[in-house]
């Protein structure tokens, strides 16, 4: 791990079977993510796997990006764990809360802004350094002049099944051609319900360390 790394450290469950496995998914995550965290200069102290007992709970932002807990398996079966997409969907909703707390207009402009970036990223192939990646590198050319209007459609085409997919279990996304026929008053009322749902499965940005299920889960992995 180098001094430049966005995300400093990883912990996982080491006492719940997999172990290797959620901290590969872990690591997978931070290097997806990376340049988006790079382009912000954010840092992420400790990005941490938990087990809460609350079933609902999916992640958790504690003082601005010092500790971000991601459920990586379901409540029902901790022998086995959720699909990745949902999971990086949950990271980036709690990445949104470094800069801004609220559930509220500014929190979700900021985390629309992630989604796209990291549904272009995706899109264009990257999808994390090293031994995560399909050889692409970070601001190259990905595209061939002569296939670069097929290539912009299959983009278009992934972006679109992402931003279908890379929404955390029980999530809503805001956003559409579907809004544009709702009335103002409607329109409130929806991103109202919206505020409501993601109360539900986000633990917020918390100023403090929340409980989890498990004292395990503050042990360091190197």
């Amino acid at each position: 791990m180098t001094l430049d790394e966005p995300v400093k450290e990883y912990k996982v469950l080491k006492k719940k079977k997999c172990s290797d496995t959620a901290l590969t998914i872990l690591k997978r995550l931070a290097s997806q993510v990376k340049p988006i965290l790079v382009k912000r200069s954010w840092k992420i102290k400790n990005l941490c796997e938990f087990f809460p007992t609350n079933p609902n709970l999916l992640g958790v932002n504690v003082n601005h990006g010092w500790k971000i807990n991601l459920r990586l398996r379901p409540h029902y079966d901790d022998s086995q764990f959720l699909e990745y997409n949902d999971i990086l969907g949950t990271l980036l909703h709690e990445m949104a809360h470094i800069v801004r707390g609220p559930h509220d207009e500014q929190f979700y402009k900021v985390l629309e802004e992630l989604r796209t970036e990291t549904e272009n990223l995706m899109a264009s192939g990257y999808v994390g350094e090293g031994f995560h990646s399909k050889g692409y590198q970070l601001g190259s050319s990905l595209l061939n002049p002569i296939n670069s209007r097929q290539a912009a459609a299959e983009a278009a085409a992934k972006r679109q099944k992402l931003s279908k997919i890379m929404i955390p279990t029980g999530g809503v996304r805001l956003g559409g051609n579907a809004e544009k026929d709702l009335t103002p008053a409607q329109m409130a009322a929806r991103a109202a319900q919206k505020r409501l749902e993601d109360k539900v499965w986000c633990g917020g940005s918390q100023t403090i360390v929340i409980e989890d299920s498990e004292e395990e889960s503050n042990d360091r992995v190197d």
